[in-house]
């Protein structure tokens, strides 16, 4: 997000804050539930946002509870390749 959007200088902040909120879900986007959208909000929000959520030791503990908290199934070529991709993702984004 940071490279494609919050770093861009020809998208003024009412317009990222709205890309913003696009991408969040669940208590990410509830963050956010009594925000306006102005440029000024929207840096406010993405501080918060970088507060919140952007703690290198929990994005890291998070991607590990996501794999080793997978629920295992019985071992079927399907299963194995969903396995294989989530924990590929997760192992390069550490």
């Amino acid at each position: 997000f940071s490279a494609s959007i919050h770093n861009r200088l020809d998208i003024g902040g009412a317009t990222k804050f709205y890309y913003l909120i696009s991408q969040l879900t669940g208590e990410a986007a509830n963050l956010f539930s009594g925000f306006q959208h102005t440029d000024r909000e929207y840096t406010t929000a993405f501080k918060l946002l970088q507060e919140t959520y952007g703690k290198p030791k929990k994005l890291t503990e998070a991607r590990l509870h996501v794999i080793l908290d997978h629920e295992h199934t019985p071992f079927v070529a399907v299963e194995l390749r969903d396995f294989r991709s989530l924990f590929e993702g997760h192992l390069r984004g550490l």
